[in-house]
């Protein structure tokens, strides 16, 4: 009779070896930075705008540019500009013809 309740208990825990229990697992994935490009934030604050504004240095017409601090570098830029224009024939300078629109050109000023 010990020796059938022996076996019973040995089968008793066979069958428990043969069930399958979830134990969780650590997961030591580690994560990567991503790598994909931020958009530069864009405000919307109308005061923070116009005081950027107010603090651009740029001049927008040529006579901002040529009474500025800078106006001597502005003025030697705006000559190798037009110096550059000229040697590399972008345009020919013809009568206006009657009738026509002109087509218009603005000089851009921009710090590097």
């Amino acid at each position: 009779e010990h020796e059938e309740e022996v076996e019973d208990i040995h089968s008793d825990a066979q069958s428990d070896d043969d069930l399958e229990v979830d134990v969780p697992q650590e997961n030591n994935v580690q994560l990567r930075r991503s790598e994909r490009l931020r958009k530069e934030k864009t405000y919307t604050d109308h005061v923070l705008y116009l005081v950027s504004e107010a603090m651009n240095e740029e001049p927008s017409t040529v006579s901002e540019a040529l009474s500025s601090d800078d106006a001597e570098k502005w003025r030697k830029a705006m000559d190798e500009e037009y110096e550059s224009l000229i040697n590399n024939e972008v345009w020919t300078l013809v009568e206006k013809p009657e009738n026509q629109k002109i087509v218009q050109c603005k000089w851009v000023y921009q710090l590097k």
